[in-house]
Order: C-alpha cells, then sequence, then structure tokens
C-alpha cells in the first residue's frame, strides 16, 4: 500500500472511531437519563436510568527502510509500512427509579433489580460457607 491509500485508511478508520464514539455518547443524554413524564389523573410519573459508556481505541504506524549497517551492495534498498487500529465500546442503561409527582408531594420508588439482589446474597453466603470451613479446619489443628 503506497503512503497515499495508507492515509486514506487512516482517515476512514479515525472517522469510523469518531461516528462510534458518538453513537456511545448519546447513552448519557439527558433524555436518555430521565423518561418521557407520564401522565394519569393528577399524577405524572417520570423514570430515571443510569447509563454506563466503555470505549477504547488503538491505532499503530509503521514505516521503515533497512538501516545503513544492513545495506547490501547490490541489493535494492528495503522498504516497509505497516499500520493498524481497533477500536469497541459499549454502552447500558437501566432503569434506577421512579420518580411520582402527586399532589400530595414527590415520592422516589427506587427500582430493585431482584437478579442483583440474589446474585449478591449467593456470593455472600458462599464467603460465609468458605471463611466457617477454614475456621473449622484452622480449630482442629
Amino acid at each position: 500500500m503506497d503512503q497515499m491509500g495508507f492515509n486514506a485508511e487512516m482517515a476512514r478508520n479515525r472517522e469510523e472511531a469518531m461516528n462510534l464514539l458518538d453513537r456511545l455518547l448519546s447513552t448519557a443524554r439527558a433524555d436518555a437519563i430521565f423518561g418521557e413524564p407520564i401522565s394519569s389523573g393528577d399524577q405524572v410519573a417520570i423514570t430515571a436510568s443510569e447509563s454506563k459508556l466503555g470505549a477504547w481505541f488503538g491505532f499503530g504506524m509503521g514505516g521503515g527502510s533497512t538501516p545503513p549497517s544492513e545495506k547490501v551492495e547490490g541489493q535494492e534498498e528495503g522498504r516497509g509500512y505497516g499500520g493498524g487500529g481497533g477500536g469497541g465500546g459499549m454502552s447500558m442503561a437501566r432503569p434506577v427509579a421512579v420518580i411520582n409527582l402527586r399532589p400530595d408531594g414527590v415520592r422516589i420508588e427506587p427500582v430493585v433489580d431482584i437478579t442483583k439482589v440474589g446474585i449478591a446474597l449467593f456470593a455472600a453466603l458462599g464467603s460465609m460457607l468458605i471463611m466457617l470451613a477454614k475456621m473449622m479446619a484452622q480449630a482442629k489443628r
């Protein structure tokens, strides 16, 4: 690949990386965090979410020619080139609360993810059982 082709490839990769970053950052907008208000009678409900974003990118470059100390008489001068790039990302959002606006005041109700509670419970129980087993083994010595 010649220098112009390499530069065009790098520009295209950079453009794709910026497009990915723009799409990922779109999850951090205020309207993505707070949902549209929903009215029912004299109450209004608004959902609130948490948003997480992760992005990573990497680019490489190359070049080269045969160093003067390695040139061989009668042989064409060495050439080289390289390049590369990569990236990725993720974004996620999940509801964390519902904000209820009522005539008698505002009430914030958390959204509980029972799966996370269950995982935390079993992780804690497992840790306690392991520690209990170690303590009992130590007491036998």
